[in-house]
């Protein structure tokens, strides 16, 4: 939980969940994260968005 608040607590505007996944891609060592928000702000992983359906 350490590493989503420090994601949170630098400016990232992220709701929780959000930043506990990717906090969890970070620990480990994700080579990317998937999602389909593309508001996400820049990260400390790539993120690839895909189109919702």
């Amino acid at each position: 939980m350490l590493h989503a608040s420090h994601i949170q607590g630098h400016g990232a505007r992220l709701w929780l969940p959000d930043a506990l996944v990717i906090a969890t891609a970070v620990v480990r060592g994700a080579r990317r994260v998937v999602t389909t928000d593309a508001g996400w702000p820049d990260l400390p992983v790539p993120v690839e968005i895909v189109p919702a359906d």
